[in-house]
């Protein structure tokens, strides 16, 4: 594809251009991946199951990647149900 270089060759300043470009910046950030195994083995999962199934993960950087893949629309994150604050589910 001639829109889609080899990223070693394009300045990191530069936005991705191309669909592998795109899914790239989104999930090879570090831990990315991990996170989204999670997803893939549970389907959907709340903030304190993937804590516990990721213990190395601090809570800044479970929360920093929930935030990214959120935003890229990645994953969604569904309201607490009634009478159970804090239990969002992804």
């Amino acid at each position: 594809m001639a829109d889609c270089p080899d990223s070693a060759l394009v300045p990191p300043a530069h936005e991705p251009r191309c669909p592998v470009d795109i899914t790239l910046a989104v999930v090879a950030g570090r831990w990315t991946p991990l996170v989204l195994r999670e997803f893939l083995r549970r389907g959907q999962a709340t903030y304190s199951e993937l804590s516990a199934a990721l213990p190395a993960l601090s809570d800044k950087v479970l929360s920093d990647r929930l935030a990214q893949l959120t935003g890229a629309g990645v994953i969604e994150r569904h309201a607490p149900r009634a009478g159970r604050p804090g239990s969002a589910t992804y």
